[in-house]
């Protein structure tokens, strides 16, 4: 009996090493490379986001008369006024912004007390001090859903193989993609967004398929917010 035990006890230690070691990894990584930027999508993802945590509507008015200096010089495409109605639209979807949303509410708290007040520059472009927070919140949040899609996928893998070994390859597979670029230098586009819910919802279907209509459900919710990130890949 002791020897089973141990037997299944060894695989298990070597796991928690394992992670431990490629969880430590990502932070030196994360530390030494990480950009606290928003450009491109990004700003075109943030202007839908703000509209709907703060705002608490989809009247994007607000953000074109607040942003639309940024907006032009970062995105142009971030903002269209639609010739019909002259409203201010944008055709990014807001699932972003509820994975985003509890780094930007601790972001837009430390800047409501003046934590980021020198106004600084992106890519030649002059930007106020509430672009820094921007860009840190968004930073943030891609390391944590970056790490988190890591551990969906390595547990996903795990049915197939030892569960170390599903770590092992998922962090190869993360830096064998893009995805790394995604989470570190590029952090305010939706690919990390798309890895985690995607990531999270191939371990719903393996894990959850054949027991309750609860845990079909689950799957379905998390399908619908890969859906509400990037439609898209479903099409």
């Amino acid at each position: 009996m002791t020897g089973t035990v141990a037997a299944g006890a060894t695989p298990a230690r070597v796991a928690v090493a394992v992670a431990l070691a490629l969880v430590a990894a990502f932070g030196i990584l994360f530390v030494w490379l990480d950009h606290a930027t928003i450009s491109g999508d990004g700003m075109a993802i943030y202007v839908v986001a703000e509209s709907l945590l703060q705002d608490g509507d989809f009247d994007l008015a607000n953000q074109h008369a607040r942003y639309g200096e940024q907006v032009r010089q970062i995105a142009s495409y971030a903002l269209v006024q639609l010739p019909a109605t002259g409203r201010w639209a944008s055709n990014w979807p807001f699932g972003m912004a509820l994975l985003w949303a509890p780094f930007l509410y601790v972001f837009w708290w430390l800047d409501a007390l003046g934590k980021f007040p020198s106004p600084y520059v992106l890519y030649g472009i002059p930007l106020p001090g509430t672009f820094r927070a921007i860009g840190l919140a968004l930073v943030c949040a891609a390391n944590v859903w970056g790490v988190t899609a890591w551990g969906f996928a390595s547990s996903a893998a795990s049915a197939a193989i030892q569960r170390w070994e599903a770590l092992v390859v998922a962090f190869a597979i993360f830096f064998g993609t893009p995805l790394f670029f995604y989470v570190t230098i590029e952090p305010s586009f939706s690919h990390v967004g798309d890895a985690v819910t995607i990531a999270a919802l191939v371990w719903a279907w393996l894990r959850f398929r054949r027991d309750s209509w609860a845990h079909g459900l689950l799957a379905g919710i998390v399908a619908g917010l890969a859906i509400l990130v990037r439609w898209h890949l479903f099409t």
